[in-house]
């Protein structure tokens, strides 16, 4: 008998912008003048991968008023781009020349022009530009890019993190439609002490203390040479920077209250020029549960214990018989060397979570022993688990790894037990196939592809279930991908029809020039039917004023 929970109905705020097509421009007009300004198309075109730089930090010396640039102008005709700056001055202000003295001596053209000759996501763009730029706290600007402070590196670390805000138009935005869609992108950077020599295509910034975080001011060229500590944003290969989406330790820290402090504040910032803007609202029904399709985990039959953690004060042994006491029908063994793993795969025991080596983590400078193992051993059927109960947070000085053994009945290490087990499950699935390990609901008519980038290249693989096993294909491997379309054309599916309208859909096909291909996508196959997943960039927004609210009741 199938149980099904009562479906529930929780709206939530997202992370999409909804901005409406203003009727008149009116308050903008009465307040601001917007002022166009062409680049050469000599510098346009010559692909100096400097230029662009060095522009932004040219029109930054010489102007103290809100600017964007744009490089696919249409105003002079569409197959007459241009590289613009647009120049948000105050009605009455007196317009600027602006002369790019390493190339030319000349002032570069200018004209004024109306707020409705602006595509709208330019126009949001400058306007966010302005926003920034004029926020005393803890926003800035640099070469086109709106930040948020988030937060220091670890202790002694001369780098800081901060959150670069992003409005990406929706796929389907046309010009003339009534309201269009933008999604609030949040990326961390991460800025670190520059030294000389001081190139001048690179974005430098001053430090500036505000309350208990600080601000990065972009720096004029000729205020570089006496600032005391110039700071730019860095990158190291092969790292990314790192802000969490939510942050327990310090909320306002965290990707997603910055998307919220700035996406409530500059709704009522565009309400002030006659914009009209809301963040998208979805409903989401939570979907009725189900107890018949659990995996049946007792089919691991014997899974293997390997000890990986950093201190072992507890032996290897004490979890063998905790586990075996949660679980008897399976057989739990202490395994000394991966290579003997037995069919039902491995539980690695850790003390440590990847977050703790990270720069600001407890164990930063040590090597995380998860990395080494699953390096070593790709191929064997492993999931790891956690044993230490420690919070980092709530030490007060104690040792994080001095933990003490898992006491039953623990609920939360009884359902994360679980969880490992499951995933255990369909690993041992992937490698030996499902013939010794089944899953409920085999969905053995539908194949899943995937581009995306793995070790530096491009990949496209493709997925489907077939003869009790699972079939994996590189498509850019002919030898592999041949199976993989024939079984589409017993499907009655033609991809390359199929994908054609999908580069058409996602405005990949161009009037004039090459076809540019997807660099990723995720699309699932079946009996005439082909679906592309959409990715909306789109996340959603916690209920920060009710998290504020709980953490003041909490500490007040």
């Amino acid at each position: 008998m199938t149980i099904q929970a009562h479906p529930k109905q929780h709206t939530a705020k997202t992370t999409t912008l909804v901005v409406e097509r203003p009727q008149n421009y009116a308050l903008l007009e009465a307040r601001f003048q917007l002022v166009r300004y062409l680049i050469p198309d000599a510098l346009r075109h010559r692909g100096n991968p400097t230029d662009f730089g060095r522009v932004q930090n040219t029109v930054r010396d010489q102007l103290d008023y809100p600017y964007r640039s744009f490089q696919h102008d249409k105003l002079d005709g569409a197959k007459n781009e241009k590289w613009a700056i647009y120049v948000l001055y105050p009605r009455g202000a007196q317009i600027s020349e602006l002369v790019l003295s390493w190339f030319r001596d000349e002032p570069l053209p200018r004209r004024e022009i109306a707020f409705g000759d602006l595509p709208l996501h330019v126009l949001l763009k400058l306007l966010a530009f302005r926003f920034f730029r004029d926020d005393k706290t803890h926003r800035f600007v640099g070469q086109d890019k709106c930040y948020v402070y988030a937060r220091p590196g670890g202790k002694d670390s001369n780098f800081h993190y901060c959150v670069e805000i992003e409005l990406s138009g929706a796929p389907a935005n046309t010009e003339g439609a009534p309201t269009q869609e933008f999604r609030v992108i949040p990326h961390a950077r991460c800025f670190g002490k520059a030294t000389p020599p001081f190139r001048p295509g690179w974005a430098f910034f001053g430090k500036r203390p505000v309350r208990s975080r600080f601000l990065f001011l972009h720096l004029k060229s000729e205020a570089v040479e006496q600032e005391p500590t110039v700071y730019s944003p860095v990158t190291f290969p092969g790292k990314r920077a790192q802000v969490k989406y939510h942050d327990l330790r310090d909320v306002n820290a965290g990707k997603g209250k910055i998307i919220f402090d700035f996406t409530q504040q500059f709704i009522a910032n565009l309400k002030e020029v006659g914009i009209v803007a809301h963040l998208r609202e979805r409903a989401f029904t939570l979907a009725p549960l189900s107890k018949t399709a659990n995996i049946e985990v007792q089919q691991l039959k014997e899974v293997g214990i390997y000890d990986n953690r950093l201190r072992r004060a507890h032996s290897l042994d004490d979890y063998v018989d905790l586990f075996q006491g949660m679980y008897p029908a399976l057989c739990f063994v202490a395994l000394e060397d991966m290579r003997r793993a037995p069919q039902g795969g491995v539980i690695v025991l850790l003390d440590a979570t990847a977050e703790d080596f990270k720069e600001d983590g407890i164990l930063f400078g040590q090597t995380d022993p998860y990395l080494v193992l699953y390096k070593e051993h790709p191929n064997v059927p492993k999931h790891s688990i956690n044993v230490n109960s420690n919070d980092p947070d709530a030490l007060e000085g104690g040792d994080y790894l001095d933990y003490p053994l898992i006491q039953l009945p623990d609920k939360d290490f009884a359902r994360n037990l679980h969880v490992v087990l499951s995933e255990l499950y369909l690993k041992c699935a992937i490698i030996h196939g499902t013939a010794h390990f089944p899953l409920p609901f085999l969905p053995d008519e539908l194949a899943f592809v995937r581009r995306g980038r793995s070790g530096g290249e491009t990949i496209t693989m493709a997925l489907w279930f077939a003869d009790q096993q699972l079939h994996f294909a590189n498509l850019g491997d002919p030898t592999q991908s041949e199976a993989f379309y024939e079984l589409l054309e017993r499907w009655g599916v033609d991809w390359d029809e199929q994908y054609d309208k999908l580069l058409a859909e996602r405005k990949r096909i161009p009037e004039h020039g090459s076809i540019k291909d997807l660099p990723t996508f995720d699309i699932i196959v079946g009996h005439d039917l082909f679906v592309a997943i959409e990715d909306l960039a789109e996340r959603i927004l916690y209920e920060y004023d009710a998290i504020e609210q709980r953490h003041q009741e909490q500490y007040s």
